[in-house]
């Protein structure tokens, strides 16, 4: 037998294989429809993160005990959960298909035409899409009714945000109705097979150029060339016939093209993931049983913690913040407006009613729709590894980015950024007393919080008695406790405020304080809060703080 023949027997073999896995796709298919039927009675939510995170251990597991790549099948396990939760979502929906027009930035073979058509696959519709050349052009054929829906990137993993997509909800009555996400596989096409070190100019979209600048900075030889689209510049290229002449963008419009791979996988990141938001004219209601995510424009008022007050009010009602980004308030410079993701629906009177709460807080709020969420993490369990998946994207799969709702990675340092740096205004009014004051030798400096004495150690300049409180808890991993001082009658009356009893400690952040039962805020005299100095703005001691945060 030849080699020839050996390799086509194998060959058929292999496509045997695959074959079986499509029917067994189907079958699975046919298994979530069964589940989506038995669901459609209930209340509860259709996403089980706890189930999510069993199904991958366990293929896992399964594929640790066959050899097979266990990242291999979690990527593809992944996108079998996610299409699972589209496929319930589509049942409580009742979406029978149809047809839609699309638009998209960019070129036949472009990301955001890939992401695109993976959205309308999931969604069970069919599509006519429509390429344009800017985010702008797709915006205005939406609102002039030229297409049903828009797909536009709005943030990648490697890159950031996209800022002219945000600059369009906050200009535009446009509405998100879902969002999808894409695995960006960055290649280097030109076409012929030649040596790097014979390109003098490389081409493609910037966002593309700045995802892959560490690949381009070994290619010094060759000009980064902006082009309006990926795939458009993938054709430029393949039009020129120019030998020193290469693209960046997907192997697809690559092949599309008829141009040779010069290089693959060259993103400064292997996790490169774009997300896209599907915008509407209109905004879409979703069924309260679908993960959703909720956006909106908020502008707080121009004053100290602020902003903080929005958060919490979100922390309180168990809403999770996925992300939160500024953006250069038009016309008020130096002063912002923020873009919020969290999750929530609002068709959920939960949702409804903290937005009510917000709307009281902030001088202005849009809210730019609540969809199907995609573009989410899983919840950390207890006796996972801390660091496992802990830069990983993971598209497509339920949870949310904490697990802890209170300890969110983005409110909690902005609680003791916000709080903290207006008192340490105050703090530095009320006059901090330097290291070689005589009256800072009266007094206990340890490492331990229990060594601060609390007498008085004299007074300022405006006669208030002094007392000593221990500043940032921060210091305290460095193995000391630094101390400052506030006048004792604050001090009293703080604890009689409080409650504090004079053998506690003092001065030691513990978080902003909470709304009461009756949704009222705490006491308003700021005379009676909690003195807490930032490290970055003043020295105690001396000596510079140590570079962290506080």
């Amino acid at each position: 037998m030849s080699e020839q023949q050996d390799i086509s027997g194998l060959r058929q073999s292999l496509d045997d294989v695959d074959s079986g896995i499509v029917h067994l796709i189907a079958r699975r298919s046919g298994i979530i429809a069964a589940i989506a039927q038995a669901k459609e009675q209930g209340t509860g939510q259709i996403q089980d993160t706890d189930r999510e995170r069993a199904v991958l251990a366990g293929v896992e597991a399964v594929a640790a005990d066959l050899g097979v790549s266990a990242s291999l099948v979690r990527r593809i396990f992944r996108e079998l959960l996610s299409d699972s939760v589209a496929q319930q979502a589509r049942h409580l929906t009742a979406e029978d298909g149809g047809r839609v027009r699309v638009a998209f930035q960019g070129a036949a073979h472009a990301y955001s035409d890939a992401a695109a058509q993976k959205y309308l696959a999931g969604r069970g519709l069919d599509g006519d899409l429509t390429g344009y050349r800017t985010f702008r052009e797709a915006a205005a054929a939406l609102l002039a009714g030229g297409c049903d829906l828009a797909v536009l990137p709005i943030e990648n993993t490697t890159a950031g945000s996209i800022n002219e997509v945000y600059a369009l909800l906050r200009e535009h009555e446009l509405s998100i109705v879902g969002e999808e996400t894409w695995k960006v596989d960055h290649c280097l096409a030109a076409a012929a097979d030649v040596p790097l070190s014979s390109l003098r100019r490389i081409m493609s979209h910037p966002q593309g150029l700045e995802q892959c600048a560490q690949f381009l900075q070994s290619l010094p030889q060759a000009v980064p060339t902006s082009y309006f689209d990926t795939a458009g510049a993938m054709r430029a290229v393949a039009e020129a016939d120019d030998p020193t002449a290469a693209a960046i963008g997907s192997p697809e419009a690559a092949a599309a093209n008829d141009l040779v791979v010069l290089r693959h996988n060259i993103s400064d990141s292997p996790d490169n993931y774009t997300r896209f938001v599907v915008l509407s004219a209109s905004p879409v209601p979703v069924d309260v049983r679908i993960p959703c995510k909720t956006s909106l424009v908020l502008v707080t008022r121009h004053e100290e913690g602020a902003l903080l007050r929005c958060l919490e009010i979100l922390s309180g009602s168990g809403h999770s913040l996925t992300k939160l980004e500024s953006r250069p308030r038009p016309g008020r410079p130096w002063e912002y407006l923020f873009f919020l993701d969290f999750e929530g629906n609002i068709a959920d009177p939960r949702t409804t009613a903290a937005l009510d709460e917000l709307r009281s807080a902030a001088l202005y709020i849009k809210v730019l729709g609540s969809y199907p969420a995609k573009a989410l993490r899983h919840r950390p369990h207890a006796g996972d590894v801390a660091d496992q998946g802990a830069g990983e994207a993971t598209p497509g799969v339920g949870g949310d980015e904490t697990g802890d709702v209170h300890g969110h990675p983005v409110v909690q340092p902005l609680r003791q950024l916000l709080r903290v740096q207006s008192d340490a205004q105050r703090a530095v009014r009320r006059r901090v007393i330097p290291t070689d004051d005589p009256r800072r030798q009266s007094h206990t400096r340890a490492g331990d919080v229990g060594g601060v004495r609390r007498e008085v150690v004299g007074d300022d300049a405006h006669g208030h008695q002094l007392r000593p409180v221990r500043l940032c808890a921060v210091h305290h991993c460095h193995g000391r406790a630094d101390i400052g001082f506030v006048p004792a009658d604050t001090e009293r009356a703080r604890q009689r405020a409080t409650g504090e009893r004079g053998g506690q400690a003092s001065g030691v952040s513990d978080g902003p304080r909470r709304r009461h039962d009756a949704g009222q805020p705490g006491p308003p005299d700021r005379a009676l809060q909690r003195f807490r100095l930032n490290p970055h703005v003043s020295k105690v001691d001396g000596r510079n703080p140590p570079n962290r945060a506080g």
